[in-house]
């Protein structure tokens, strides 16, 4: 694969990670049908006990994260789990 098909791949991957927590964000998915990655990603946000207001604000950051490591880093997105991981361990700027 050459530079450009990585590209192609990895603006896919984040379409369909953007197209999945909008879904979520929008009530949940009607679908019946997922890839593998959406499953293992519904599973892991799922096993991530948050309140509705909070869950539907760390969904939105998180969606922001993805895209940062996406086009930062290239390769697989971090898990919602990871996310939360990282967020609560650095200090508060409040």
């Amino acid at each position: 694969m050459d530079t450009a098909d990585d590209l192609t791949a990895q603006e896919i991957t984040l379409d369909g990670y953007h197209r999945l927590i909008q879904e979520i964000l929008k009530g949940g998915t009607r679908r019946t049908v997922f890839r593998p990655w959406e499953l293992e990603t519904l599973l892991d946000i799922e096993s991530c006990r948050l309140e509705a207001r909070q869950r539907s604000l760390r969904l939105q950051q998180y969606m922001r994260a993805v895209r940062r490591h996406m086009e930062n880093r290239r390769g697989r997105p971090i898990k919602f789990s990871e996310f939360l991981q990282r967020r609560t361990r650095r200090p508060s700027m409040e």
